[in-house]
C-alpha cells in the first residue's frame, strides 16, 4: 500500500512538472523564477521518494562521490551525467524537459546521448544522506558559481553569474527537507546566512552541469 501512494506521488509531481515546463516562456521574471524554484522542489521530492521507496536498497539515489554508495554503483562527474542514469533507470519517470530553465533549448526526449550541458539548469549536491542537516542547500540554478558547500557563504551576488544559457535575474535554492528559495533583487546584496536563516554547513561537493 505504501509503495502504491509513493508511485501516485511520483506520478502527480511529474504532471505537475510537466505543465511547468510548458509555461516557461511565459510570464514575468519573477514568475519563471517561481516556476524554476516549484521544479527544484519536485525533483528534491523524487529523489527522496526514491531514496526510501525499497528499504532493501540501502544505496542511495542521490549522486555519491564513492560509487559503491550509489544505487548506479558508479560515481557521478556532474549532474548531466547524473540525471542522465536518473531518467534512463526509471528514477524518474519523465523526459530531459524536467531539467530544462528558461531561455534553454527544450529535450524532450529520454534519449541520454542527446541531453546536453547546455541543456540542464541544475546543479545537484553529492553525498547527501540521513546526516545533512536542513541548511543544507542541495539543489540549485547553475548561475550559483560554487563548487562546494563551504563556499555558501558572503553576500549572494558574490556567488551568482550571469550566463547566457539560463535566462533569469535570480537563483534558486532547494535545501535538504524540501525548502526552497527565490533570491533575486536586493536580497543579493544579502548574505546566505541573512536569507536562509543560517549559514549552510558542512563539506559537500557539487556536481555541476
Amino acid at each position: 500500500m505504501a509503495k502504491r501512494i509513493i508511485k501516485w506521488l511520483v506520478i502527480v509531481l511529474i504532471v505537475g512538472t510537466i505543465l511547468l515546463c510548458f509555461f516557461f516562456r511565459n510570464g514575468t521574471h519573477q514568475g519563471r523564477l517561481t516556476r524554476v524554484m516549484s521544479m527544484g522542489r519536485n525533483l528534491y521530492v523524487t529523489l527522496w521518494v526514491r531514496s526510501i521507496m525499497d528499504p532493501s536498497e540501502p544505496r542511495s539515489a542521490w549522486p555519491q562521490t564513492d560509487g559503491k554508495r550509489h544505487q548506479s554503483g558508479i560515481a557521478h562527474q556532474t549532474s548531466t551525467e547524473f540525471f542522465k542514469w536518473a531518467v534512463t533507470s526509471d528514477v524518474m519517470g519523465f523526459d530531459f524537459s524536467f531539467f530544462t530553465g528558461p531561455g534553454m533549448a527544450v529535450n524532450n526526449t529520454q534519449i541520454p546521448d542527446t541531453f546536453t550541458a547546455d541543456q540542464n539548469a541544475w546543479c545537484i549536491v553529492a553525498n547527501v544522506d540521513t546526516n545533512t542537516t536542513e541548511s543544507m542547500p542541495v539543489l540549485f540554478t547553475r548561475n550559483i558559481a560554487v563548487t562546494n558547500t563551504s563556499e555558501f557563504t558572503g553576500p549572494i551576488r558574490n556567488s551568482f553569474t550571469i550566463t547566457p544559457k539560463l535566462k533569469l535575474n535570480g537563483v534558486v535554492v532547494v535545501m535538504n527537507g524540501g525548502a526552497s528559495w527565490v533570491i533575486s533583487g536586493d536580497l543579493l546584496d544579502r548574505t546566505w546566512e541573512e536569507v536562509l536563516g543560517s549559514r549552510p554547513k558542512g563539506d559537500h561537493p557539487v556536481l555541476r552541469p
